[in-house]
């Protein structure tokens, strides 16, 4: 039982930690182990100082962790507010985009430092711009994703706020803008033909 009790605490889900409380109040036979030390060890745990992944997550679904973005001269600024008890690493990735719906195709441009959030600190993190439609990701941690897959699923569980630029429809499924393209452009070849410069002679016809 005591395992079962540690298990739901590390999974920092409070709703299901109050739920199983509530069992075992009402069960026979456990109610002096609900006030028991041990149970006073493990519930201390809940409120230790480790920032997993969901845990800062969870925070941002919440409104503890605010992640605001802004984007100017080339530039984007992500300014976030810690609001937990502990500490976290994020950086943040810009993606030049070259079609919607797909996120494959998606390319690395730029990365910000990592920088740690601290309880109730503001953070700024900046980074270049591409000239064309970008994706911008805050990540949790210190090494996000360079390349993009399909399967969003594989790294949302890192994902603490995005934003774009240059995209009018503000989705990447539907994205509408200037795209990015790799084709280089092609300066037209300018030639110049110097003519030798005409000469007479003494007893040539003039026409």
């Amino acid at each position: 039982m005591q395992d079962m009790l540690a298990k739901v605490f590390k999974t920092r889900s409070l709703v299901a930690t109050l739920i199983l409380l509530l069992v075992l109040a009402f069960t026979p036979g456990v109610n002096q182990f609900i006030i028991s030390p041990a149970l006073q060890v493990v519930a201390s745990d809940f409120g230790d100082s480790e920032c997993t992944e969901e845990r800062v997550i969870h925070a941002v679904e919440f409104g503890d962790i605010r992640v605001r973005f802004a984007k100017d001269a080339g530039k984007v600024t992500a300014t976030v507010e810690g609001g937990i008890d502990c500490a976290f690493p994020v950086t943040m990735v810009v993606y030049k985009m070259y079609q919607a719906g797909k996120l494959s195709s998606q390319k690395f441009f730029s990365q910000s430092q990592t920088a740690t959030i601290g309880n109730t600190a503001t953070t700024k993190l900046e980074s270049d711009l591409p000239p064309c439609m970008a994706q911008i990701d805050l990540y949790y941690g210190s090494n996000p994703p360079r390349v993009l897959t399909d399967d969003a699923a594989s790294y949302a569980h890192m994902l603490l706020g995005y934003t774009y630029y240059l995209n009018a429809s503000n989705s990447f499924e539907t994205a509408s803008g200037p795209f990015c393209s790799d084709t280089p452009l092609v300066k037209p070849t300018v030639s110049i033909v110097k003519e030798a410069p005409a000469t007479t002679r003494a007893g040539d016809t003039l026409n």
